[in-house]
């Protein structure tokens, strides 16, 4: 009794394990479920309902290597059957198929009708592409049974159905829907090109602009990746084995370049091991264009998935140990920064398979649009700063502050929280001979040479005071020496011999402004006692 009870089970189990028949009963309609599979190859497997003898049931969209066949590389088949009813004999059908890795052809009653890629001996990967493939009439059998077969070969990492879950529908909505995914990715691809273009005039045509050429070129890098994505891209141009290859240098050039983007986010220079990393996927990325066998990319692709999960982490870290608690950033900046982070780290999860493909109609990649924010967002903040700092060419010469402002202004300095380093200068003017000259005749020349954030007040009849936004006492001193060296090659008439007091100001050395105002006025003191004609700063 007990044996007969245990062959019934597994005769239950058995029959609930073989892939169903599925029937069509609108549209559109997914092929997500059960479907046989078979490793290895054989032509003759593409005829319709043959025997399923050594056939097993897998999940699709789904990877072999998660169902069973972990480390499998090469051949496989797919097959499903399908009805479809009479009522839809006059539609003209199509499937799309999802992503899948990386080369296929598909049969429908064992006509071939589509293939993607190229099989070896001439192996070129379609991995990027999306499988849609018309229905013909003429192979389809209305109000009857159907078999769909798909053969697969793949190389290395991820073989078979990758996702989104396969769909029958009519042939013009699965293309609309890819002419919606392509539009997607050509604007968002179009506005961080534009993004790039702003920054890199910036860059080019006016003084202090350097620091953004790694913006510029993650911007550019990062928008041709996501083109790499579209059927109207490089695939649709060229070939999908050159898509792929450019997908991979695009890939490895956005994440390279990415240090150097936090140090320009974090207005720090970029750290030697930041230089290293983007040099490293710079050679990454020739590798990629350059190197014969397309399978061995992958190894590079895992090396950008691990740079891009260790510079989230260190990016969140900045933000949110180091930023988030000081008030520095503008939460606008923060906020899509971690959303950019959170999409780039779902695309990461989509590629190894851990997560699900996008089944939204017109989204391939989840940080095609968390980019764009991140991209406003940074591009205003460089900006904003860039024009605090260095714009002063664009904008008219300011005159001088009332005196009681400007110590305002010192005031406001000190009491920040946290404080920013800030330094204050005394400069007075005289001739070779010792003489002293009129704040009012050389303030126009001295304006031409400062930035934007420099504020300037008159102190007495020949010296001005200079208040030095975000400058320690290091940079305030090579600065100011910069601007007496200019001002020493002013026309004959005025034989300028600048003498400058320094005051840098740090966390806990002054509380009022007139302590830092006494302060520079002592080191100006210093320098003149030295003979003037020189920079002395305060103790």
């Amino acid at each position: 009794m007990k044996i007969g009870w245990l062959s019934l089970w597994l005769v239950a189990s058995s029959a609930l394990a073989q892939p169903a028949t599925y029937v069509v009963e609108s549209l559109p309609f997914s092929l997500e479920g059960q479907w046989w599979f078979r490793t290895g190859h054989d032509p003759a497997w593409s005829s319709p309902f043959r025997e399923k003898t050594h056939w097993q049931a897998v999940q699709v969209p789904g990877p072999w290597e998660r169902q069973g066949y972990r480390g499998y590389n090469g051949h496989a088949w797919y097959r499903l059957t399908l009805q479809i009813p009479s009522r839809f004999s006059g539609d003209s059908l199509g499937v799309d198929l999802g992503a899948l890795g990386d080369v296929d052809e598909v049969f429908l009653n064992g006509q071939r009708i589509g293939q993607s890629g190229s099989f070896p001996p001439t192996y070129e990967p379609a991995t990027l592409q999306r499988r849609i493939y018309r229905l013909p009439r003429t192979s389809l059998r209305f109000g009857e049974f159907n078999e769909l077969a798909v053969h697969v070969y793949n190389e290395r990492r991820f073989g078979g159905f990758l996702g989104p879950p396969p769909v029958i529908d009519r042939y013009e909505q699965l293309l609309a829907r890819q002419t919606g995914r392509d539009v997607v990715l050509w604007v968002g691809a179009a506005v961080l090109a534009v993004l790039a273009l702003f920054h890199g005039l910036i860059s080019l045509f006016y003084v202090g602009g350097r620091e953004q050429w790694p913006w510029v070129g993650f911007l550019l890098s990062f928008g041709l990746y996501q083109i790499t994505y579209a059927s109207f891209g490089p695939a649709f141009f060229f070939s999908s084995g050159l898509s792929f290859r450019l997908n991979v240098a695009f890939l490895l050039l956005s994440v390279g370049l990415f240090p150097l983007v936090l140090a320009t986010m974090f207005a720090r220079p970029a750290p030697t091991l930041a230089l290293v990393f983007a040099s490293v996927m710079a050679v990454g990325s020739g590798f990629a264009v350059l190197w014969r066998r397309a399978a061995d990319l992958y190894l590079w692709v895992y090396l950008a998935e691990m740079g891009i999960v260790v510079l989230v982490v260190l990016s969140l870290w900045l933000l949110l140990r180091r930023q988030w608690p000081q008030r520095d950033m503008p939460w606008p900046l923060l906020v899509t920064a971690l959303l950019f982070f959170a999409a780039v780290f779902a695309d990461v999860a989509v590629d190894l398979c851990l997560l699900p493909r996008p089944s939204f109609p017109t989204l391939v990649l989840y940080s095609s649009l968390g980019v764009l924010p991140f991209a406003f967002a940074l591009s205003f903040n460089l900006t904003t700063r860039w024009a605090r700092l260095h714009a002063a060419s664009l904008l008219p010469h300011l005159g001088l502050l009332p005196w009681v402002t400007f110590t305002h202004e010192v005031q406001k300095r000190l009491s920040a929280s946290p404080p920013a380093p800030f330094a204050l200068a005394l400069m007075r003017f005289s001739t070779a001979a010792g003489t002293g000259v009129e704040v009012e005749t050389v303030v126009s020349h001295l304006r031409l040479h400062l930035r934007h954030c420099d504020l300037l007040a008159r102190y007495s009849r020949e010296t001005v005071a200079i208040l030095l936004d975000g400058q320690d006492e290091r940079e305030a001193l090579a600065y100011v020496e910069r601007v007496r060296r200019a001002l020493r090659q002013l026309p004959e008439r005025f034989l300028l011999r600048p003498t400058v007091g320094l005051a840098a100001c740090k966390a806990g050395r002054y509380a009022t402004a007139e302590e830092v105002v006494k302060a520079a006025e002592a080191a100006l003191y210093a320098a003149r006692a030295e003979g003037g004609d020189c920079t002395a700063t305060a103790p």
